[in-house]
């Protein structure tokens, strides 16, 4: 739920990974070193013939980038007219100066700078 609201910081996509690592590859003394799968097999995907996991930081962009399509298409949601009111947006729906106002801590600046990196 978190990666779908914020962009995650890097320790907690390095957490992430390794926590997925750790329940993959055993660390129990009488294994240590021997991995069951590759890491790019993990991440690669299924029709490449990996576990098709993928990398966490992919993930939360794109569960990011989701708001972004669904945006202009639910004008008359509770959640659009609250950011639409609350940051002022233009009336095509976006402002790209829009990000310097958002605070640091909301949803809604990692999303706009998925736009402006991407559109």
């Amino acid at each position: 739920y978190y990666l779908s609201l914020f962009k995650a910081l890097r320790r907690v996509i390095k957490l992430l990974e390794k926590l997925i690592r750790d329940f993959l590859w055993d660390s129990s003394d009488h294994l240590r070193g021997k991995h069951l799968v590759a890491w790019d097999a993990v991440y690669r995907s299924k029709m490449r013939g990996g576990l098709g996991i993928g990398k966490v930081s992919d993930r939360n962009k794109a569960l990011l980038m989701k708001w972004l399509r669904r945006f202009p298409n639910e004008t008359n949601s509770l959640w659009y007219k609250v950011i639409k009111s609350k940051y002022e947006l233009n009336p095509n729906n976006w402002d790209v100066a829009m990000v310097g106002r958002v605070t640091l801590r909301s949803p809604w600046k990692a999303i706009s700078s998925l736009y402006e990196r991407y559109f």
